[in-house]
């Protein structure tokens, strides 16, 4: 839009929050003119119609080329251990819980408390690994609902998390994007944690890593989502690789904190689930454990991949999970 590309030339005026990126984009004005109709949806329709409004949300989307571009990536991820048809499915599905997680986001905006009824799985992993005295470390495995879901279920179960995130975090990436919608993101989600510890202009990641630690020292539960913020580790996965940034693992080791899989779904009955597994447990002789700790992460998420494909996060080469674009099925 021409709006959006004379507001851009002036971006660089606005310091360092900025970070190169775009002042302002089509899709920010177009997501901010749908904002209060968008709102209003959310707040006001029944529970029971919330799943069938994003199904006909996905359905008046235009498919485009990402829907046919995820259908081969899951072809080559999982199409040894999963059907075509189920694939296919799964492709059409993925539009549906995006749909479904924007439309809770809002309606917990709702000033009445409103929250997503989430079923808490695994406590007793956690309490376990509490039990240590080390502190947790919950590491958020990259499915659609784990922005929100998963610290809806844990903040229900009354334990009190402080989540590693971005200043840049949620949805939009210019800056208009960040300050206003991204903000309602971050508003939504904060309403179910403790505290949300920033990374950005005003914390570094050295700084943020020193609160982590100290809140471990505390015994305290921390959460981090697994992502590709900070230096890379690659380890086999499926048909494609695991990329995540090295930091939980290392935070971890450093600390002696146990470091728990977390998995955010919505089961085939309809309900959301968030389990916590046993910690990643690996060789303390292991030359190389953070290596090993993302292998083990690995392996756990490949059954919930194979049982939730239409909820996994994957691309070519910009999500966690990754397939090579000339990879081939043996």
């Amino acid at each position: 839009m021409r709006m959006a590309a004379r507001l851009n030339k002036r971006h660089d005026k606005f310091g360092p929050e900025t970070d190169k990126r775009a002042f302002v984009t089509a899709d920010d004005i177009r997501a901010l003119v749908q904002l209060p109709l968008s709102l209003a949806i959310a707040w006001l329709a029944p529970d029971a119609s919330l799943q069938r409004l994003a199904q006909l949300s996905a359905k008046r989307a235009r498919p485009g080329t990402r829907a046919s571009e995820r259908q081969v990536i899951l072809d080559l991820l999982l199409g040894k251990r999963v059907a075509p048809a189920t694939l296919a499915e799964a492709t059409r599905k993925k539009a549906v819980h995006k749909s479904l997680l924007q439309l809770h986001l809002l309606r917990c905006l709702r000033p009445d408390g409103w929250q997503p009824r989430c079923e808490l799985v695994g406590r007793a992993a956690l309490d376990a690994a509490l039990g240590r005295g080390h502190g947790a470390i919950l590491w958020l495995a990259p499915f659609v609902y784990f922005p929100l879901h998963t610290k809806v279920a844990v903040a229900r179960a009354g334990l009190s998390v402080s989540h590693l995130s971005r200043f840049w975090h949620g949805r939009y990436t210019s800056v208009v994007g960040n300050r206003l919608l991204n903000a309602l993101t971050r508003r939504a989600e904060d309403r179910f944690l403790a505290e949300r510890i920033a990374i950005g202009p005003r914390l570094t990641t050295i700084a943020a890593t020193r609160l982590l630690a100290r809140k471990l020292h505390e015994n305290k539960i921390v959460s981090i989502t697994a992502n590709r913020a900070g230096s890379e580790v690659r380890v086999p996965f499926l048909g494609g690789e695991l990329v995540l940034a090295n930091g939980a693992a290392k935070l971890a080791l450093a600390n002696g904190a146990p470091l728990l899989p977390v998995f955010g779904v919505q089961t085939a009955e309809g309900s959301f689930q968030t389990i916590i597994e046993a910690p990643l447990e690996v060789d303390p002789d292991d030359g190389n454990p953070v290596y090993a700790l993302h292998r083990a992460f690995a392996r756990r998420i490949e059954p919930y991949a194979v049982q939730y494909p239409d909820q996994l996060l994957v691309s070519y080469d910009s999500s966690v999970i990754v397939v090579r674009r000339d990879n081939t099925r043996a």
